[in-house]
């Protein structure tokens, strides 16, 4: 199954023309049993990174005083108010380069 996710991933990404790095967890070295906030964290370490991004409805999920605590600056999206409300039909469709540009676009992180 993962493998399948991480193919959808990477064509639609490819049709996209975005370039992201694909990482999965499990090569990371991390410990598996840490799950939640504490596996994010381990693998934003695991990375030397910084700065953990994440969509805005997972406010709830994570503690800003956790991330800190670890050295790590935790944002979140604003939610997307594109011109798309569903990106399957938009990739399914003709109008690719206009979906990135609007993802591009509106992608913004949160105050």
């Amino acid at each position: 199954m993962t493998d399948f996710l991480e193919e959808g991933l990477r064509l639609t990404a490819d049709a996209l023309q975005l370039r992201p790095d694909v990482v999965r967890s499990s090569r990371l070295g991390i410990d598996p049993a840490l799950r939640a906030q504490a596996g994010v964290i381990a693998i934003v370490q695991a990375l030397g990174g910084q700065r953990y991004i994440n969509a805005p409805g997972g406010r709830s999920l994570y503690s800003r005083d956790a991330f800190q605590q670890a050295g790590i600056d935790l944002r979140f999206l604003v939610p997307y108010a594109g011109r798309f409300p569903h990106i399957l039909p938009a990739l399914l469709g003709n109008g690719l380069a206009d979906l990135r540009d609007d993802i591009r676009k509106t992608c913004q992180l949160a105050k």
